[in-house]
């Protein structure tokens, strides 16, 4: 029982990571074209501050579920 519930947590937290960078992503796009319809021609800075938030969100939320996964199912006590 204990299993099934922290698989559910884990896959809660893998859906709410994938949830926030389509979000993300999703208003980076509509910052950009914002800058892009107000000044023609100029490539807006975010771009590339947006990738690198988004990629530091995603590894350390798999850093985190891959760490707490290891320690769940390799301590005999928990599970």
């Amino acid at each position: 029982m204990v299993t099934i519930a922290f698989i559910a947590i884990q896959l809660v937290s893998l859906a709410v990571m994938l949830l926030f960078v389509h979000e993300y992503k999703r208003i980076s796009y509509k910052h950009e074209n914002l800058v892009h319809t107000i000044e023609a021609g100029v490539k807006p800075s975010c771009t590339l501050q947006s990738t690198i938030i988004i990629w530091i969100y995603v590894i350390a939320i798999s850093t985190v579920a891959i760490g707490s996964s290891i320690i769940y199912f390799y301590t005999p006590a928990i599970s």
